[in-house]
């Protein structure tokens, strides 16, 4: 491994090493391990950026608490891996209630996203192209829907990696279509492959 690193500038190994988790085992400086800060999007700011990107999207819905910050440890990692290929973003659930009645918040959330409901945390994959269907469209519409998230600290990693993850979520739906199937959690989170049998 130490062949492979070779050449590396101290910048693009602190970002592997941040990807892999080896900054922990090595000792590495507190910049690897610094937070990525998902870009915050705003009601205004969402059409343009969702809807009308060239890349695909994933939006983290939220509000304050545990299982939003699970996420949102989730999807920055998710970002750090795929954002050269995909837009990830946070929206902050709480801008819906300046001056506005529960219901009226909530059927903007409703309109605007593309959502069935306004519970958080949701993550919601928006893309031009649905493998599922085997359709695709002019600009991105709302794929798939991950509700809520792990329950405890201890699941984060597992839900980063592995079969079934929101890593093979991204890759099946997104990055690396395989062909074979497609996982997909249908405003839930348990995930369900999807056989495709493209051959």
């Amino acid at each position: 491994m130490a062949g492979e690193l070779e050449g590396t500038t101290r910048r693009e190994f602190l970002r592997l090493s941040a990807l892999t988790g080896l900054a922990v085992a090595v000792g590495a400086s507190e910049e690897a391990e610094a937070k990525l800060d998902l870009p915050l999007l705003t009601e205004r700011e969402f059409e343009a950026n969702v809807y009308g990107a060239k890349n695909p999207v994933v939006v983290l819905f939220y509000q304050e608490g545990a299982a939003s910050k699970r996420m949102e440890h989730i999807l920055e990692a998710l970002a750090r891996q795929y954002s050269d290929r995909i837009d990830f973003y946070r929206f902050d659930m709480t801008q819906f209630r300046g001056g506005r009645t529960d219901a009226t918040a909530r059927n903007a959330f409703l309109r605007l996203t593309g959502a069935s409901d306004g519970y958080t945390p949701q993550t919601i994959m928006y893309a031009s192209v649905d493998i599922v269907t085997r359709q695709q469209f002019d600009r991105n519409v709302k794929i798939d829907v991950l509700r809520g998230g792990p329950t405890d600290d201890k699941w984060i990693e597992s839900w980063i990696h592995g079969k079934g993850s929101a890593t093979d979520w991204i890759e099946s739906n997104l990055t690396s279509p395989n062909g074979r199937y497609v996982l997909r959690l249908n405003n839930s989170a348990t995930p369900k492959e999807i056989n495709l049998n493209i051959r």
